[in-house]
């Protein structure tokens, strides 16, 4: 039987309201995975490391450098989780980790814990980015969307790749400006609020 039209208005709204969260979680959360990889670069390096010779800056670079394996290991292990929980908890505990590794970046003063710190970051960012793309699936099942009625898959995959471009074009130079006009170690928490932002995204989800 046809469910009365309330409930039928009740129901679109939902699937609509989720259908945004899920666009505004794609605008946020590739631009944040994506400001994790600029950081093992040289003009990051303090210029208290630099001063104490070549040996000090590759170990410096070596630990950021982690924040790249740690996403790819995570990403990895998050997709096989995602076979047996749902999305959106996955992509909220990839969320919460950043949060840990943002808040520990503020304290981090020697090599070992940068590297703590980056692996974090990059554990985060690929479980994340793993539950981010089970998120858009469920989301976009098939052709027929409560949003985007015809082609919706074609729309949000545009959606994703105007982000995903965007974000590793933009984030080396938003990198280097925040440095410049913050310090080093805030290149190992370049923008708090966008995970803040990206959380609560992912708590409304």
């Amino acid at each position: 039987p046809t469910p009365p039209a309330p409930r039928r208005w009740a129901a679109t709204t939902r699937a609509v309201a989720l259908n945004l969260c899920a666009l505004a979680l794609v605008a946020a959360v590739i631009p944040l995975v994506a400001m994790q990889i600029p950081d093992a670069v040289a003009w990051v390096v303090p210029p208290r490391v630099a001063a104490a010779g070549p040996g000090a800056v590759a170990s410096l670079l070596r630990a950021s450098g982690l924040a790249l394996a740690a996403l790819a290991v995570a990403a990895a292990l998050a997709a096989l989780m995602l076979r047996r929980l749902r999305a959106g908890p996955v992509m909220l505990g990839g969320l919460l980790i950043l949060a840990a590794a943002d808040t520990l970046g503020g304290l981090t003063r020697t090599v070992p814990l940068i590297g703590a710190d980056r692996a974090l970051h990059g554990a985060g960012a690929g479980a994340a980015l793993a539950g981010l793309v089970a998120v858009v699936a469920e989301r976009w099942p098939r052709r027929q969307n409560a949003l985007m009625p015809n082609g919706g898959r074609r729309v949000l995959a545009g959606w994703w790749a105007a982000f995903t471009v965007a974000g590793l074009a933009a984030a080396p130079e938003l990198m280097r400006h925040r440095v410049s006009s913050g310090g080093w170690v805030v290149a190992l928490q370049p923008f708090p609020w966008l995970t803040g932002a990206a959380l609560a995204l992912g708590a409304l989800y």
